[in-house]
């Protein structure tokens, strides 16, 4: 999902993908196009770890018969 409106390019001195050096558009986000991507980035990163702690409480479950406590531990506020 990406925010509505409209993307800006800024051209700038630089190297094109084959080294020849041009004008280069880069592409410039606003403040909350930034806070999105990080906020996503860090959407990820938690739904990773919580996989990585579910498998691992998935594991130990069957040697020590232990329940899912660890991943359930695992609740995060990002709130």
């Amino acid at each position: 999902m990406s925010l509505p409106g409209r993307r800006s390019l800024r051209l700038e001195r630089g190297r094109d993908r084959r080294g020849s050096r041009r004008r280069v558009a880069s592409e410039v986000k606003s403040p909350a196009e930034k806070l999105w991507d990080e906020a996503t980035t860090i959407d990820r990163t938690v739904d990773r770890i919580r996989a990585d702690a579910e498998a691992v409480a998935l594991a130990t479950d069957g040697a020590t018969g232990r329940s899912q406590d660890v991943a359930d531990g695992l609740d995060v506020d990002l709130g």
